[in-house]
């Protein structure tokens, strides 16, 4: 009598006992990464950061923003609106339409622009335009494509060539942070001569020129995170190394 009781029981517990524990707990599991966790990159690539390279960890939506590079994910941010780009989704085929595009027709500030993004995601799908020389009759295309060439190739001549420009620009008193050989340096994963030749031509540092000061070095924390010799700070390692100054 006892055992024809117990057997529906065990039974009724057998068949209810996985239901509980997935309606239960499935929800509160927090073994498993939540999508901010797990996200990085922009929303289309999500590269991964290495050891030499890499892009910003996207922060979660409660992190406190503190962290200047965590601001340009935020869009009522200063640093969202001088670098926001970055954190856009990387349109590769606009890229390749506008380089097919005649010249006279074609945004070359955009092309650039673009070029410029695939540099810092050391992108190689856009090899071929290295030696398009119909692209570089624009000087900021041609910029852009030794940016980029460096990235992809490691050419040192094609950074060389960046930084005898932005030599020239400082010698016709027309050097400044927002100049186009500047800023494609921005994009680009190489602190050693970069830092010798702002040294040794460095730029205005008075307050028109802070934007984009500013703009170049969380371009390149952001890009870049994992570097060690490129200045964590801002003002007192980033500034101070350039100009000598606390």
């Amino acid at each position: 009598m006892k055992r024809s009781f117990l057997f529906p029981v065990v039974l009724i517990v057998a068949i209810a006992a996985p239901l509980i524990g997935w309606f239960g707990f499935r929800e509160d599991d927090t073994d498993s990464p939540t999508e901010e966790e797990t996200t990085e990159g922009d929303a289309t690539t999500n590269p991964k950061p290495t050891q030499t390279g890499g892009t910003h960890v996207r922060p979660k939506p409660k992190t406190a923003r503190e962290n200047p590079i965590n601001q340009i994910f935020f869009e009522d941010t200063y640093e969202n609106n001088l670098v926001g780009d970055l954190v856009e989704p990387f349109d590769g085929k606009e890229l390749r339409e506008l380089a097919d595009q005649p010249k006279g027709k074609r945004d070359d500030r955009r092309l650039a622009d673009l070029i410029l993004r695939a540099t810092g995601k050391k992108d190689a799908s856009f090899r071929d335009l290295i030696a398009r020389d119909d692209l570089r009759g624009a000087r900021h295309v041609d910029i852009a494509l030794d940016a980029y060439d460096y990235a992809v190739t490691g050419n040192i001549k094609a950074i060389e060539r960046i930084i005898v420009k932005h030599e020239e620009n400082v010698e016709k008193g027309k050097g400044s942070w927002d100049s186009d050989a500047v800023w494609a340096l921005g994009y680009v994963d190489e602190w050693d001569l970069t830092l010798k030749a702002l040294q040794a031509h460095p730029l205005s540092g008075d307050g028109s020129s802070g934007p984009s000061r500013y703009a170049f070095w969380l371009r390149r924390r952001f890009l870049f995170p994992r570097l060690p010799d490129f200045p964590k700070e801002y003002y007192k390692e980033f500034y101070t190394l350039i100009y000598g100054e606390e």
